[in-house]
């Protein structure tokens, strides 16, 4: 949790949980399941966490593991939500995805597809400089940034329906 990505993303999570405590979750492109720790360890009753890199599904299998989560809480090693299991686990009050610009502005529109008609994303992983270009993909899905954090060179952000 030390990058500036990750804590751009704890830190609109907390924003989230000063309002409520969704239950169905999801983290995409989980790496070491450090997000889906932090959203399980919130009150999170359901939480979706998958990586498209086996090694990284295994590596947040054990620290979920570490971390005395429930059992149902389990990485999947999947292309985003590409994965059966992430269609009955959704629709999801909030997605999360820590990953590349290029890789969240493909996903836009399966992102705004799968949460929960009240949602927020969070989003991070990009560039100050890449911040329109993904701001314009997920407007065009139906959603609007809702706040925003730069930590470094780095932009985290906040999305609503």
């Amino acid at each position: 949790g030390h990058h500036a990505t990750t804590q751009g993303c704890l830190h609109l999570l907390a924003y989230v949980l000063k309002a409520r405590r969704p239950s169905h979750a999801a983290d995409i492109g989980t790496g070491s399941g450090t997000l889906a720790i932090a959203l399980a360890k919130a009150g999170c009753e359901n939480v979706f966490a998958c990586d498209n890199d086996a090694d990284a599904v295994r590596v947040a299998r054990q620290n979920f593991k570490i971390n005395t989560l429930p059992a149902r809480i389990k990485p999947i090693w999947c292309n985003g939500f590409a994965h059966p299991a992430a269609r009955t686990a959704g629709p999801f009050e909030l997605i999360m995805a820590n990953i590349l610009a290029a890789p969240l502005v493909a996903m836009a529109p399966a992102i705004a597809k799968h949460l929960a008609p009240t949602g927020q994303v969070i989003l991070s992983g990009l560039l100050h400089s890449q911040k329109k270009r993904v701001v314009a993909r997920y407007r065009h899905a139906g959603l609007c940034v809702q706040k925003d954090i730069r930590i470094g060179p780095w932009t985290s952000l906040m999305f609503r329906r």
